[in-house]
C-alpha cells in the first residue's frame, strides 16, 4: 500500500481503481541531477511534462498505455500497475520510469547510438492539475 502513496503526486503515471481505459493523467517533473553509467553525476534543471493513458488495463492497472512528453507519444508498458513504466522511442533506445518514493522518480535511458550507455535522472514530480 506504501507503493500507492507515490499515487498522489504521480497519479499520472500510476493507473488507480478509478482511471479508465483512455483517461490521460498528466504530472510535471523537475529534474535534479543525471547521472552517467558510471556513477558521474551533474546537476539538472529539466523540466518535463509526462502524460499517461491507458490503452487497455489489467485488474491491476498493468498494460498497455500511451506515454507523452517533449511533443511525442509512445508506446509503454507499465509492468505491474505500479510501475515500472517502459518505452523505446525507436525500438531500439530503451526508457524506464522508477518510482523511487511519494514524488520520486527515476527515469533510466538506455541509448545504443551511437555508443551504448546509460543515463539516471532525478525526478521529482506532482500532479498537473
Amino acid at each position: 500500500m506504501r507503493y500507492f502513496l507515490t499515487a498522489l503526486t504521480l497519479a499520472a503515471l500510476l493507473p488507480s481503481a478509478v482511471m479508465a481505459e483512455g483517461d490521460k493523467r498528466v504530472v510535471t517533473c523537475q529534474a535534479s541531477k543525471i547521472c552517467d553509467e558510471l556513477g558521474v553525476c551533474q546537476p539538472s534543471d529539466t523540466k518535463i511534462t509526462l502524460a499517461l493513458s491507458p490503452i487497455k488495463r489489467g485488474p491491476n492497472g498493468e498494460g498497455p498505455h500511451w506515454i507523452e512528453y517533449s511533443g511525442q507519444k509512445y508506446k509503454a508498458n507499465n509492468v505491474t500497475g505500479r510501475g515500472p513504466i517502459v518505452w523505446s522511442t525507436d525500438g531500439k533506445n530503451m526508457h524506464t520510469l522508477l518510482f523511487a518514493g511519494e514524488t520520486e522518480t527515476i527515469w533510466h535511458r538506455l541509448i545504443f547510438n551511437p555508443r551504448a550507455h546509460s543515463t539516471l535522472e532525478f525526478l521529482t514530480c506532482k500532479d498537473a492539475s
